[in-house]
């Protein structure tokens, strides 16, 4: 076992969800209540941020008035 692979599987280790986890996701998602969350479930999550909101707005607009605008 060589430096690199022992250094790839300590840093492995350190990757593996902590203690010091469960308080980012406290933070981040206050109401979440443990419940494993399906990939669709946080891609709805993540379309409700107002960032996105802005950018699907912003987007409609782009192509609503590509003609007027964009020649």
């Amino acid at each position: 076992m060589g430096p690199i692979r022992r250094r790839l599987i300590w840093g492995a280790a350190f990757l593996t969800p902590m203690p010091a986890w469960a308080e980012v996701c406290s933070l981040q998602r206050p109401n979440w209540d443990g419940v494993p969350v399906t990939a669709l479930g946080e891609f709805l999550f993540l379309l409700q941020t107002p960032i996105v909101l802005i950018l699907v707005v912003a987007t409609a607009l782009a192509v609503r008035f590509r003609s007027e605008w964009g020649d």
